[in-house]
């Protein structure tokens, strides 16, 4: 059902305030080619809302760094994740109650 570039697509969390595009994908570009990322960012401030998405040319890099338990990225341990509709939602939902609660 997920298209060729949804297969190649990892949701990563926890990410710095402070990390860029440029962070992200010179982090996440030394297991394979990025076709495309992205830090979501507030609006009001720039800064990063603590998440974004890394596209991988080819799949299967996906199923490599996952296979990496502990990924620092800017200072921080960062998680990913397949990023599929349900996997954003559900990120997005957790992200939204900490925010809400005072958390990080």
């Amino acid at each position: 059902m997920h298209d060729r570039t949804e297969a190649g697509k990892l949701f990563v969390g926890g990410l710095s305030w402070e990390t860029s595009v440029e962070s992200l994908q010179n982090y996440f570009c030394q297991y394979g080619e990025v076709v495309d990322c992205v830090v979501m960012k507030n609006p009001q401030t720039g800064k990063s809302r603590g998440f974004g998405f890394v596209t991988y040319k080819d799949p299967s890099c996906v199923e490599t760094v996952l296979a990496v338990k502990c990924h620092i990225i800017d200072g921080r341990q960062c998680q990913g994740e397949k990023q599929n509709s349900d996997t954003v939602l559900s990120n997005l939902e957790v992200i939204q109650l900490c925010r809400v609660q005072g958390g990080e």
